[in-house]
């Protein structure tokens, strides 16, 4: 697959090559044109909100599984960008993860966008979920003036849970995902009434 991304440029600017695989498997053919298409088409974004435990994350997978999405959480990213070895933006997401601010909306959109790319280079993917973004109007605002040109944003998937049931899941996943943020009580009924 490597070696096919190498020779990706070869051959869509070779005459004599009208068909080249084109898929994660390489058992399918694609012509030229399909393949230009499919970069030069602007990734399709759903937002999906609603509350830490509303199901956001549980029913992006049923998405991802029936639909053939990428799920990208606008929580993981920023989870996994603050304890990445020489993040640039590691100590910045710490601290306003720890404070329980909302992340500086570039910072946000920079990973966003960066996922976006890897998985439409690595997997040819086109459709995203982006669970957990925009969480207030900077975001949309910022999402907008980084990426009004780069994607579509085809709608918005919200996610109305009883803030008790909220509390209640993010306490049972707190058990076993290692998140910090889904411990203490006090804590998450914030993120719940800053959600709102």
């Amino acid at each position: 697959m490597i070696l096919f991304r190498k020779l990706l440029p070869t051959l869509l600017n070779s005459r004599t090559a009208n068909l080249v695989y084109c898929s994660k498997n390489l058992n399918k053919f694609c012509t030229r044109a399909e393949i230009m298409a499919s970069i030069l088409e602007k990734p399709k974004v759903v937002f999906v909100l609603g509350g830490p435990g509303a199901g956001k994350g549980t029913q992006c997978n049923n998405i991802v599984n029936h639909f053939g999405f990428v799920h990208l959480s606008a929580g993981d990213l920023l989870r996994e960008e603050r304890i990445r070895e020489g993040s640039q933006y590691g100590q910045l997401i710490d601290d306003y993860i720890k404070n329980g601010k909302i992340v500086p909306v570039d910072v946000t959109c920079s990973l966003l966008e960066n996922a976006i790319n890897l998985h439409r280079e690595k997997n040819g993917k086109n459709k995203f979920l982006i669970d957990g973004f925009p969480r207030n109007q900077d975001n949309l605002d910022g999402w907008n003036r980084r990426m009004h040109d780069k994607a579509d944003v085809q709608f918005v998937l919200f996610f109305d849970c009883a803030e008790s049931v909220c509390v209640e899941r993010c306490l049972e996943r707190g058990k076993s995902s290692g998140r910090t943020d889904d411990n203490e009580e006090k804590e998450l009924v914030n993120d719940i009434s800053n959600f709102k």
